[in-house]
């Protein structure tokens, strides 16, 4: 069965002033999630900490189940673009993981409640927790493929890396 989240229509702002208070929702859920937790964290809490009126959020998500969703994938999201334009001023692929691993600690250092956030995407949303560490790791298999297209590296086994996607998919 599919979770609620993605059943209903997302709502989407249409003026420029609805996508910041859209963004300003997103930021406290964040901040909320990530310190509490998402089953102590309420929608009170966020629109609180967002400055703006509870009935506001109804304006933007359905529930508090869809907005944690929404936040998942767009940390997901951001995560994946610094990871890659911080690899993209490389010349190799040894500087391309050492620029990547830099963009992956400087984003979770400005969002210290990831790994809560996704861990609990585990309980809330279990597809949603997969699509985080799938689309991690698509991107990432592409980057070594180019790499190893490229004579950079040496193809790895790729009977090793069926394993650890079978045992991953398998925790999942």
């Amino acid at each position: 069965m599919m979770p609620k989240a993605q059943i209903m229509k997302e709502l989407v702002p249409v003026t420029a002033r609805g996508e910041a208070t859209r963004r300003k929702l997103l930021v406290a859920a964040e901040e909320e999630f990530g310190g509490k937790g998402f089953h102590a964290a309420s929608v009170s809490s966020i629109t609180s900490r967002a400055g703006v009126g509870q009935g506001t959020f109804y304006l933007y998500f359905h529930s508090k189940e869809e907005i944690f969703v929404t936040l998942v994938r767009d940390i997901g999201r951001k995560l994946r673009k610094q990871m890659l334009s911080a690899a993209g001023a490389a010349v190799d692929r040894l500087e391309a993981e050492r620029f990547s691993l830099q963009g992956f600690l400087e984003f979770t250092q400005k969002h210290p409640g990831l790994y809560r956030i996704v861990q609990e995407a585990q309980f809330v949303d279990e597809p949603v927790f997969r699509e985080y560490y799938e689309r991690l790791a698509k991107g990432y298999s592409e980057g070594l493929s180019e790499a190893v297209r490229r004579n950079e590296i040496a193809p790895g086994d790729r009977s090793e890396e069926r394993r650890v996607g079978k045992e991953c998919r398998s925790r999942w």
